[in-house]
């Protein structure tokens, strides 16, 4: 049996990297916006996309869950991704964190340099900010608040 497909939403700083890396890694895939542009240093976001996807199909083939560790603000990125997996997973559920915006620049200034988001990438990131809707073709829509 197909394994299901997790799209994580949600800002820097949100929980989406603690809570993809809670599950079991036997049964779960964690495919990360953070290790894909390590991994693809250079390369352009469509080049990393296909690898991602490619590589989501594989494993959901497979019978792993996979969850994408990505912002995906966006409907239309959420669409790239949904579109492409669908047909490979048993369900598409969405995992939309709702933390507070204080918390979430909290968080931030705890992570290393590296990883740290500035100010205005967040006001960029909210400003992009779509809330998921139904008609985007998804079969589960988990809320993550804290």
């Amino acid at each position: 049996m197909a394994g299901n497909l997790y799209l994580l939403i949600g800002l820097p700083g949100s929980g989406k990297t603690t809570w993809a890396n809670s599950k079991p890694s036997k049964e779960y895939v964690v495919i990360s916006t953070d290790e894909t542009a390590k991994m693809f240093r250079g390369l352009p976001k469509d080049k990393r996309r296909k690898f991602e996807i490619e590589l989501s199909k594989k494993q959901l083939q497979e019978g792993r869950h996979v969850i994408l560790d990505k912002m995906l603000m966006s409907k239309e990125a959420r669409q790239t991704y949904i579109k492409a997996l669908k047909p490979y997973a048993n369900k598409v559920i969405v995992v939309l964190f709702n933390v507070p915006l204080l918390k979430c620049l909290e968080r931030n200034r705890q992570r290393d340099k590296y990883r740290q988001v500035s100010d205005k990438s967040y006001i960029a990131h909210i400003k992009r900010f779509e809330a998921p809707a139904k008609d985007e073709g998804y079969d589960e829509l988990i809320e993550v608040k804290e």
